[in-house]
């Protein structure tokens, strides 16, 4: 849902009224990798109008995450979604709310201007939250795919052999009777004990 929702958002407001076949392609596919790895080219996407531009990458992002995401344990992906989603909504949802507070504060002043104050702050306050919906939208569509390569690549760590150190072996306590330390070594290279195994 996240990716119907921003990808489409996100090339909106790239092509900004232009015409879909005035634009750059390449120049679009930069601003959209920013966001997350598709896997098309600019001459993929030359020739379409707006609608077909935005289900084309709606349809090669939601490919290339399911690639991204295949092999992994449902479980593990299923809370890591949830995690960046709620990471996004927390730091959005604290400065969602400091900009609440000073809108309040401020609103007042329209009455000056022989506007409602009340009316004012909802219409603001819509136009504010429908950004902070957006902004949680494309924060965690960023995270999805960081996260989801986080996980590829520690599990691509975690299944490389780990190097096994070798293990000296100590002669045990009882095992032979006490050598001195001046005493020659007994492993027969002519040296004292004490410049040799000990």
């Amino acid at each position: 849902d996240i990716i119907g929702e921003t990808v489409p958002a996100l090339v909106l407001r790239h092509l900004d009224g232009q015409d879909a076949r005035e634009t750059d392609p390449g120049r679009l596919l930069r601003h959209l990798r920013a966001f997350m790895p598709i896997h098309t080219s600019k001459e993929d996407l030359t020739e379409l109008n707006e609608s077909d531009l935005c289900q084309r990458l709606v349809a090669q992002t939601r490919e290339t995450y399911d690639e991204l995401v295949s092999g992994l344990h449902a479980e593990i992906v299923e809370q890591e979604e949830r995690r960046m989603i709620l990471m996004a909504v927390d730091h959005h949802w604290q400065e969602h709310l400091s900009t609440m507070d000073a809108l309040r504060e401020g609103v007042y002043l329209r009455a000056q201007g022989q506007k409602d104050p009340l009316v004012e702050f909802k219409n603001e306050a819509y136009e504010w939250f429908a950004s902070l919906m957006g902004s949680i939208k494309e924060e965690s569509l960023r995270n999805l795919f960081r996260a989801a390569f986080g996980i590829r690549k520690f599990l691509a760590q975690s299944e490389q052999p780990v190097p096994v150190q070798t293990r000296i072996s100590l002669p045990k306590s009882g095992a032979a009777p006490a050598q001195g330390r001046n005493d020659p070594c007994a492993c027969g290279s002519g040296r004292k004990f004490k410049h040799c195994c000990a």
